[in-house]
């Protein structure tokens, strides 16, 4: 069961807060349609990838009537929406779901580059609080048999070494 979208190549020269679709084609059997989503805001353009998968693609359900439109950006965050033959039987329908799904990708991609901030202060080179965790406190070691520290062992010994010493200097070098 194939159901065509007519007019795909209207599509090109839709924008949304700057991401302009260009470059619609589709495969031999009008099963799979793609575009090319330039983002203008940067200077270097990057690409998104825009496809729709309608009834009778391979990678469908044969029962599934509906289409499955998906945007991707640059570095693989998605949208994914399923609609109806009608939801995109118009230029302006479709209009309507690319900028829903340009919300979707940039709201993603706002979410993750938070996480990534927080995850920088958290872990982060010098300033992180990992860090300075790592780096203020002191490293202990246990002997297992006596479950004490090895670094209070040595500060027990320093202390007996300084009352002998000490001990020494009252006494007048005699125990």
């Amino acid at each position: 069961m194939n159901i065509k979208i007519k007019g795909w190549e209207k599509i090109s020269g839709i924008g949304y807060k700057g991401y302009t679709i260009i470059n619609p084609i589709h495969n031999a059997n009008e099963t799979k349609y793609m575009a090319t989503v330039l983002d203008l805001n940067q200077s270097h353009k990057p690409k998104w990838e825009l496809n729709v998968l309608g009834p009778g693609h391979k990678w469908k359900a044969v029962t599934d009537t509906n289409f499955h439109i998906l945007l991707w950006d640059e570095d693989r965050f998605s949208a994914r929406k399923e609609v109806s033959k009608d939801m995109i039987s118009s230029v302006s329908s479709f209009r309507q779901i690319f900028e829903t799904l340009v919300d979707e990708v940039l709201d993603v991609r706002k979410k993750n580059s938070l996480f990534t901030n927080v995850t920088k202060r958290v872990n982060g080179g010098t300033i992180g609080i990992a860090n300075h965790v790592n780096n203020s406190g002191t490293i202990l070691v246990h002997d297992s048999s006596t479950g004490t520290s090895f670094d209070l062992v040595d500060t027990i010994k320093t202390l007996q070494q300084q009352i002998e010493q000490l001990s020494k200097n009252i006494n007048g070098g005699t125990k």
